[in-house]
């Protein structure tokens, strides 16, 4: 009797210490250690958080370095270079700690979760699942976890840890895109000549033209007079187009580029016989890291820290867990 009631101790111990020492979390039917160790290089897999995912119009729980694995592979091509990668795992990471409550961020305003799958409110973001086992997975995962924990600081505080694709030779301050200036995101210099999105052309109709800028403006405008009435007026230091002149209304570069698409701020306007022709320099806002620019700095022996310390003015890197 003795003997059968210390092996039901024993038994009950045992189990006791497997709830207590192997807490586990079934996610899409994976299973995820709690303990926080993802037993690579020893790094933690950071805070559990709830991701809203737009696609699927339903939501999930992983843990941040999860998470990040989407987003690099969303955000940046997992041909660029490793440090490229590494970086922007950090600028991923810190952009993300920002938004949560548990950071003094706010969650996501468009879902009510802690983050978003939706690049138009958080970051891109594409599924592991769909390349998991691949040469791109094991690529872009090491570029994560090897950082894991890692944010971008100022002042003691999460940084808005900006970035985009090309920015065209010059980033731009943020004051001049953004409404706040913040002093790690000045404008510097960005290696980027032949990158594929570097240089591009749109063309529009002169009457289209006429009509698009008509409209937004109120200015009569027709596709004979279009080009005595519209002209770039300002200019940023960087090169981006400050205000354009529409008769005797004006409408900032970036509306300008709204309105016809463009793919940056930057453009010059050639009026053609038929046709007008906007030629564009850089891909996004330009605020922040260049990803073009932080795989040439890569390419060239610069490691990930000193490429995020060269395009966010006066930061530091610091773990968070």
């Amino acid at each position: 009797m003795r003997r059968r009631q210390r092996r039901a101790f024993l038994r009950r111990t045992l189990l006791l210490g497997l709830c207590v020492m192997l807490p586990i979390l079934v996610i899409r039917g994976c299973i995820i250690a709690l303990s926080g160790n993802s037993g690579e290089e020893g790094r933690t897999s950071g805070p559990l958080i709830t991701v809203y995912d737009a696609a699927q119009n339903s939501a999930f729980v992983t843990t941040m370095e999860e998470y990040l694995v989407g987003v690099v592979a969303g955000e940046m091509p997992a041909s660029f270079h490793p440090e490229a990668l590494k970086a922007q795992a950090v600028a991923a990471r810190t952009y993300a700690a920002k938004k949560l409550k548990q950071y003094g961020g706010s969650g996501c305003a468009s879902s009510g979760y802690d983050i978003c799958t939706d690049s138009a409110c958080c970051q891109a973001w594409t599924n592991p699942q769909s390349f998991e086992g691949t040469g791109k997975y094991r690529k872009i995962r090491d570029a994560v976890f090897s950082t894991a924990g890692e944010v971008a600081v100022y002042g003691g505080e999460l940084i808005e840890a900006l970035f985009h694709s090309t920015a065209g030779g010059y980033t731009e301050n943020s004051e001049n895109v953004f409404s706040a200036a913040l002093p790690y995101l000045r404008s510097v210099y960005s290696n980027e000549t032949g990158a594929p999105r570097y240089q591009s052309t749109a063309t529009v109709s002169r009457a289209k033209f006429a009509e698009k800028l008509a409209s937004a403006t109120g200015v009569k405008l027709t596709g004979d007079n279009v080009e005595s009435l519209v002209a770039v007026a300002e200019r940023f230091e960087s090169g981006r187009v400050k205000t354009v002149a529409v008769g005797d209304k004006a409408l900032t570069g970036r509306e300008f580029r709204s309105l016809f698409n463009l793919d940056s701020a930057n453009f010059t306007i050639e009026f053609g016989e038929e046709e007008v022709s906007i030629h564009t320099k850089g891909f996004g806002h330009g605020v922040g890291m260049s990803q073009t620019g932080a795989d040439a700095m890569a390419k060239e022996g610069e490691k990930y820290i000193d490429i995020l310390k060269y395009y966010y003015t006066g930061i530091s890197i610091e773990r968070y867990w």
